[in-house]
């Protein structure tokens, strides 16, 4: 029984050590790091992230929950379900190895790994749809990818079927087929490239893609792809065209800033939102296409576009009226607007021949003069080398030589190789002055090829001495002389012997070393007594380190830092708060309240004794609400304030129409906080409907009504079953009695 119980135990023994380590790991840190995810580090520095969704978009790195603890992160494992890896998710996480992305994850943002100095190891999976800018850069990782021939191909860099990098000098760029995506930040400042072809399996455009590309003059992006992210062509300053396809959905961000000689563009049919700056400073930028889907232009998207002139938009004035227009667009409000040009708008098209080359296809640019609509057809081969051969010259001893090559007549192509010049050889040498002590040994040569002589020199032997006598004895200070005779040429000479340096057995210290100052100490030689002072090295630091601590809204933090514990020495650096980022009347980070905020009224518009009335709902924290009119739908002033929930505007004109919007205002110690502006309403004018009284007079139907203001006329309907009514006379007066009326006959008047 016995044997059996100590069997058991060593059993147990042995299972539980055959279990890994990271069985018993302990988690030390956990978390959120999305609406449904969660995250948990482990004692073994494993970095879990499980859920399902997106992670969060950490725009300043230290914001990453775990950022204070990312020098213990060494492997990170992305759960499925996960979809989105967040911007400077990992950024600098130096100690992290290796990293698991499942096939649920089909987007990488900009700088999710950058600066991870360790990592080695990354599995990306196949669903991607898109890599942000640098994401991986600055990581052993990228640096094999980029150091690895196999991975380039006509000065482009791929990573599976992803397209990540390009040589800085690159000029045309033919993108591999079957290329998912553009990574952000592939073609960034590649000033010399000219030419892009994108095949029709490319999904997405990355974040600065090809911003800085200022000699890209024109770009063709092909139906199938459906995100083009922020200043993916920013800075293009001689980008006049680009064509966009249907397919595209978002366009994000400073997506064309500085684009300088854009010309025209055509925003493709369920685009939704032209984003902040997206045509900044596109100062030649004359027309552009607005499909009526477009619902929202964020603030400065047009601003600097001073050439702007005509917009053709799919929609009608009154949808017009209703985009949600950010501030500093003046270039977009006071162009002129063409309503509903996409439904009935026939194109006008203007032709612009590419002559082909030796290397490149020619094409024609198609442009419409009316909406700028543009794009590429009638392609043209190209022309191929108008090769001239040139016969081969043999390299000599002093001249160079080449093979034969061919260069072409039309541009600059060659097959040029140059031979350098074979240098002359020299079989045998012959002594013709012996070497001395102190002369060189002069040889001479003939070439085996070209028969020219020529001379070389070897080292003189120098003097060889067998024995030295010393004349004068070195001291601790002093160096000394010893004199000897060559064996082969008889010459005397001298040499000096070392000094033989102070020899002091024991020192004192006289001034302490400090963590950055040396010290000194002294001691007495043994053996010509002299005191001797020597320089004792700084200690150098001893290092505490602190973990570092992520800033909130209103707290400071500080990165990791060391402290010394001899002296006041810190690597301490404070991170200021972050301030609250306030969207729709909550933080962002901490969903702290705004105080200032205030939500946008609903507007509802109908008419009041022939006047326009707007009524609104109560906006909680409002005191007052600001009507703003316009009688074109694009310029609008403030017209009248009032405290009522209704406002009605009696000072207009009968066959006008009028656009109102309203703004909430909370006043908060005395200053006024507007919200955004409500939606737009219009209603056209008409006079207020009489009101009518019938009766009889001498028989016949007497109709009478009070005045109406502004009327000029009014019309008499009538109708013998109550149902159909036609006009059945008009007058200038309030009365009205129809004397051509049958007796015993009954009749309906409006």
């Amino acid at each position: 029984m016995k044997k059996q119980v100590l069997s058991g135990l060593l059993v147990l023994c042995l299972i539980f050590s055959l279990l890994p380590v990271s069985a018993f790991a302990d988690t030390v840190k956990s978390g959120t790091c999305g609406d449904n995810l969660t995250w948990t580090l482990d004692s073994e520095g494993t970095l879990t992230i499980s859920g399902t969704g997106a992670m969060t978009n950490y725009y300043n790195y230290p914001n990453a929950p775990w950022y204070s603890s990312r020098s213990s992160v060494k492997s990170v494992t992305i759960g499925s379900g996960v979809t989105t890896i967040g911007k400077d998710a990992f950024y600098n996480c130096s100690s992290l190895t290796s990293v698991t992305i499942p096939d649920s994850v089909t987007n990488i943002r900009g700088w999710a790994f950058f600066a991870c100095s360790s990592l080695t190891s990354v599995n990306l999976p196949d669903s991607l749809t898109y890599i942000g800018g640098w994401a991986f850069s600055n990581t052993p990782f990228y640096s094999e990818l980029y150091d690895d021939i196999n991975n380039w191909e006509n000065d482009m860099l791929y990573l599976k079927m992803y397209l990540v990098g390009a040589k800085s000098n690159i000029v045309t760029a033919n993108i591999r087929a079957g290329t998912k995506l553009v990574a952000g930040g592939a073609f960034h400042d590649c000033s010399s490239l000219i030419s892009v072809t994108i095949p029709d399996t490319v999904k997405s455009i990355g974040d600065v893609a090809f911003g800085g590309c200022s000699s890209l003059a024109s770009l063709m992006i092909p139906e199938g792809v459906t995100d083009i992210e922020s200043q993916a062509f920013s800075d293009c300053s001689s980008l006049t065209s680009v064509t966009i396809p249907n397919s595209v959905k978002n366009i994000g961000n400073r997506t064309f800033e500085c684009c300088s000689s854009l010309t025209s563009v055509a925003i493709p049919n369920g685009v939704i939102n032209i984003g902040d700056d997206t045509f900044y400073n596109c100062s030649s930028l004359t027309s552009i296409t607005i499909p009526a889907s477009v619902t929202s232009i964020r603030d400065s998207a047009f601003s600097g576009c001073t050439e702007l002139k005509k917009i053709y938009y799919g929609g009608s004035i009154e949808q017009w009226g209703t985009i949600d227009i950010g501030t500093n667009n003046e270039s977009l409000t006071t162009a002129n607007i063409i309503y509903d040009c996409l439904g009935s708008h026939t194109h006008s098209y203007t032709e612009e021949v590419t002559a082909p080359t030796c290397t490149e296809k020619g094409y024609t640019t198609y442009t419409c003069s009316e909406c700028g609509d543009s794009y590429i057809d009638d392609y043209v081969d190209s022309l191929d080398h108008d090769r001239i051969h040139h016969a081969a010259k043999s390299a000599t001893c002093t001249e160079i030589g080449w093979e034969a090559y061919d260069t072409c007549s039309r541009c600059d192509y060659t097959t040029y190789k140059e031979i350098p010049a074979l240098g002359h050889d020299y079989a045998e040498w012959v002594m013709t002055t012996e070497p001395t002590c102190t002369e060189p040994c002069v040889e001479t040569g003939t070439c085996a090829r070209c028969g020219a002589t020529g001379e070389r020199e070897t080292a003189a032997l120098s003097h060889d001495v067998d024995e030295w006598t010393v004349m004068t004895e070195p001291t601790c200070t002093e160096s000394g002389v010893e004199t000897g005779t060559c064996a082969r040429c008889g010459a005397t000479g001298e040499r000096e012997t070392a000094a033989l340096g102070h020899d002091v057995d024991e020192w004192t210290v006289m001034t302490e070393p400090t963590c950055t100052e040396t010290g000194v100490e002294n001691g007495i030689c043994t053996r010509c007594g002299e005191t001797v002072i020597r320089v004792i090295e700084a200690l150098g630091h001893d290092r505490i380190h602190h973990d570092g601590k992520a800033p909130t809204c209103t707290e400071s933090g500080f990165d990791a830092y060391d402290t010394c514990s001899r002296c006041d020495y810190t690597t301490y650096e404070e991170i200021p708060s972050l301030g609250h980022s306030y969207k729709n009347g909550k933080c962002e980070r901490c969903n702290a309240a705004d105080p200032t905020y205030i939500a946008a009224p609903t507007l509802k518009i109908t008419t009041s004794a022939g006047k326009p009335q707007i009524s609104w709902n109560a906006v909680d924290g409002a005191t007052k609400y600001w009507i703003y009119r316009s009688t074109d739908g694009k310029t609008f002033k403030c017209y009248d304030t009032t405290t009522k929930t209704s406002y009605t505007n009696k000072s207009t004109s009968i066959g006008t129409t009028y656009y109102y919007k309203v703004k909430a205002v909370k006043t908060v110690d005395g200053t006024n906080y507007s919200s955004d502006f409500s939606g737009t309403k219009n209603i056209l004018c008409k006079p207020a409907a009489p009101t009518v009284s019938i009766y009889r007079t001498n028989g016949k139907p007497q109709l009478k009504w009070s005045a109406v203001t502004d009327a000029t006329k009014y019309w008499i309907y009538r109708s013998t079953d109550g149902k159909t009514f036609k006009c059945y006379d008009t007058t200038t007066k309030t009365s009205y009695t129809n004397s051509g009326a049958a007796s015993g006959k009954k009749y309906y008047y409006r």
